[in-house]
């Protein structure tokens, strides 16, 4: 038998004694005992949620400029993951002769990930950064 049940088996006791001021206490008691399951019910959902994100955390790894999650090819957004915790996949866009396009559907931040890295620019270019931002992009 649970909690709630032996409670109310004892507020049914009372109940046949009479004593009114008991059976006021029991009634409480009860009450706060709902209150502490509906908490430990939020606790236990905060705990799920936080095993989770700390598995995926011990998933993610860093490969210049994306995060990528064990046995999950599709790049996840760095905006995203540096700043909320949160995996969310970059789209391919484009596959150029010098470098690869995505774009994050979520912060509509565009990436420009140059295929050689090594590549020095010419004098006087405009550097592009592969995080290059959008209309909501936090490096303008």
């Amino acid at each position: 038998m649970g909690v709630i049940e032996n409670m109310k088996e004892v507020a049914e006791l009372v109940k046949q004694i009479g004593d009114l001021e008991l059976n006021r206490k029991i009634v409480n008691l009860e009450g706060e005992v709902h209150e502490l399951k509906r908490a430990n019910m939020r606790l236990e959902t905060e705990l799920h949620y936080a095993q989770r994100l700390l598995k995926l955390r011990q998933e993610m790894t860093f490969t210049e400029p994306f995060y990528y999650a064990d046995g999950d090819s599709v790049p996840h957004c760095p905006a995203y993951w540096n700043a909320k915790d949160i995996a969310v996949h970059v789209v391919f866009v484009a596959n150029r002769e010098d470098e690869m396009h995505w774009h994050c559907p979520n912060c509509d931040h565009h990436y420009y990930d140059k295929k050689d890295k090594t590549e020095k620019p010419r004098p006087g270019a405009v550097r592009r950064l592969p995080y290059g931002g959008g209309r909501h992009g936090w490096m303008r």
